[in-house]
């Protein structure tokens, strides 16, 4: 700036007050973390943490370990239907995979649709839901299929 101003910059320098001591030291903050807590607060903080830790490391394992949610909201067990082809609908967590009677259901998100053909009489619909850790859950339904008899026809018992 001296040169800018016209004015001999070693004039300038000589002006200004000298440090005592040739070293140039920065002075450090006082310290904010543990350092600063009595003993017995860090104890009990570190306490708090390592129980937090623990209990979010429990969750997430047990979450990992429980069966897969299954919930089929139709049809219901024990329905009577009249015609032959039956859609299965329900709900599962988004990362299972589901079969229906063995054969793998497609689904988007939660939600899972599937047909059955059903045979006369009484029919059992499986449907599993697995996790990719092995965890599986199971929900069973039996609809019974029979059909409407038509004009004419008489039904007898055996």
């Amino acid at each position: 700036y001296a040169r800018a101003l016209g004015i001999n910059p070693a004039l300038l320098i000589d002006l200004l007050p000298k440090p005592a001591n040739k070293e140039l030291r920065l002075s450090r903050p006082p310290s904010r973390g543990w350092g600063t807590l009595a003993p017995g607060v860090r104890l009990i903080a570190a306490g708090a943490l390592a129980t937090g830790i623990l209990i979010f490391i429990t969750a997430q394992w047990g979450h990992l370990l429980r069966a897969p949610r299954l919930i089929i909201a139709s049809p219901q067990d024990g329905i009577v239907v009249h015609t032959a082809i039956l859609e299965v609908q329900g709900s599962v967590e988004p990362t299972a995979t589901v079969s229906m009677n063995g054969t793998p259901v497609v689904h988007s998100g939660d939600l899972f649709t599937a047909t059955v053909y059903l045979k006369e009489g009484a029919n059992t619909i499986t449907v599993n839901a697995e996790r990719k850790h092995g965890r599986k859950t199971t929900v069973t339904r039996q609809v019974i299929f029979a059909p409407k008899l038509s004009e004419g026809k008489q039904f007898s018992f055996p």
